[in-house]
């Protein structure tokens, strides 16, 4: 079964779930929680209990991902006139330049849809500082973290809540207390309508501070002042969601409140404890998209803060695949050699084959009519049964072949006895005069590569007997 974990760092608590399942069914497998220490001195959290943490929930290197904090993302509704996500993109950067409290040119930008008709798309577009990204991916990687997501901390906490059919039905505000601001989704039948973060600052421990300023604030947001618009109730969430802020809160914006609980069977419950309350759903949230099973799209980790792959990780097919190129080169080295073996056979039986036909070429006996023709069948034939046409040609044949060939059809031959050695060919030949000698001479030397003299020649039994010597024609010169 498929398991990733999520880490949320807070300003308070830092917390990790472990998750396992799919799209169509997950459960919580772990979760661990402890108090985060303070940052350093440049702001970046010091993140090196992250790991252990993860471990202690039950982490075993599955993929993570974390959220970056509220306070460290700006948040914007949009509204754009197209419907493509890849046309949203490719104008987003440039219509959120005059939305944005920095430089676009120092921020990664994601976006989540909200609601689609015909004039376009309204979404919820969530930016965050490069500089931040980096500070975080290098606190995280310093303690054995690398990511695959970064995700926002209020669309994971929804996703949390969705997928473990804890979100209420009906027009519901759900409001998240953290320590140092509240984030406040204006829900319709589960789907986000609105979106706002509420920054408060650092305060202490205890009942929650800031809840009369929070429901000021609720009621000169727009989507919640229109008249109609008002949500039916509110759900409360977080490290500050008390029955008492929850009494406030349906005090000062006039409808139900009440602090989330679990339903029973929701997967978001612990299984070592039956308190309905929810803990560390936002690092459920974040697990989930690293699972592959959120609905928000949003991921930080874009452009250059794009996911680069641990050694470990890639390790174990980088292996197989050198190891599968190895074993391909061993076999391959392997057939070749054995080839060249097979070819060397076929080349030694082929010369046993040529030397012993040699042998019967003795002197004076008679030879075929067609002595031409016959000294190619026996070459066709030694070619193909001494290996195939990789076989070695037999040279001595083809030398007898071209000298044969040369000689004039009108001179009658016959071919006594055969000495042929790359360098120099013998041959002795009885022809009915000597001019016919000397005819089959002048024709060799002038139609082959080899220069021709004659040797001992002789009458015998009415006919010229004589030794034709011939070598290559470059050695001509030397040779007479």
């Amino acid at each position: 079964m498929a398991r990733a974990a999520g880490l949320d760092v807070g300003r308070r608590f830092t917390k990790a779930a472990v998750v396992e399942g799919n799209s169509r069914e997950w459960r919580l497998s772990g979760f661990a929680m402890r108090e985060t220490p303070p940052p350093a001195a440049d702001g970046v959290p010091d993140l090196a209990f992250a790991a252990d943490l993860l471990r202690s929930a039950g982490w075993r290197d599955d993929p993570v991902g974390v959220t970056l904090h509220a306070n460290e993302t700006a948040l914007r509704e949009m509204c754009l006139p197209f419907k493509d996500r890849a046309q949203l993109e490719k104008v987003l950067r440039f219509e959120a330049e005059n939305h944005l409290p920095f430089p676009a040119e120092e921020a990664v930008i994601d976006f989540t849809p909200v609601e689609t008709d015909a004039d376009g798309t309204r979404l919820i577009a969530l930016a965050a500082r490069k500089a931040t990204l980096a500070g975080s991916l290098r606190a995280l990687n310093g303690a054995g973290i690398d990511p695959v997501r970064i995700g926002a901390e209020p669309l994971a906490l929804v996703d949390a809540l969705r997928a473990g059919a804890a979100l209420p039905p009906g027009r519901h505000l759900l409001l998240d207390l953290g320590a140092t601001s509240a984030k406040a989704a204006l829900l319709n039948e589960g789907r986000i309508v609105s979106l706002r973060v509420l920054r408060f600052g650092d305060t202490a421990a205890g009942s929650c501070p800031y809840v009369e300023k929070l429901a000021r604030e609720l009621r000169r947001l727009p989507a919640f002042g229109v008249s109609g618009a008002m949500p039916e109730a509110a759900t409360l969430t977080g490290g500050y969601a008390t029955e008492d802020a929850a009494r406030q809160i349906a005090a000062a914006l006039d409808v139900p409140a009440r602090v989330l609980s679990l339903p029973e069977g929701s997967p978001l419950r612990q299984k070592d404890s039956d308190a309905p309350a929810l803990r560390g759903g936002v690092a459920v949230g974040v697990a989930l998209a690293a699972l592959g099973t959120a609905r928000q799209p949003v991921d930080f980790r874009r452009d250059e803060f794009r996911r680069r792959a641990r050694i470990e990780q890639i390790r174990g097919p980088t292996l197989f695949l050198l190891g599968a190129a190895a074993l391909f080169f061993v076999l391959s080295a392997a057939a070749m050699e054995l080839r060249r073996q097979e070819l060397r056979r076929a080349e030694r039986d082929l010369a046993a084959r040529e030397r012993a036909l040699w042998q019967e070429l003795s002197p004076g006996a008679a030879q075929p009519e067609d002595l031409a023709g016959w000294m190619q069948q026996e070459r066709a034939r030694l070619t193909q049964t001494g290996g195939g046409p990789g076989a070695r040609a037999p040279s001595a044949f083809g030398t007898l072949r071209a000298i044969l060939a040369a000689v004039p059809p009108s001179v009658e031959l016959t071919v006594r006895s055969v000495n042929i050695t790359p360098d120099r060919a013998r041959i002795e030949m009885a022809v009915d005069s000597p001019s016919a000698a000397a005819e089959t001479v002048k024709a060799v030397s002038t139609r082959t590569a080899w220069a021709a003299s004659p040797r001992n020649l002789r009458y015998e039994e009415g006919r010229a007997l004589f030794e034709l010597d011939a070598v290559p024609q470059k050695e001509a010169t030397h040779a007479q």
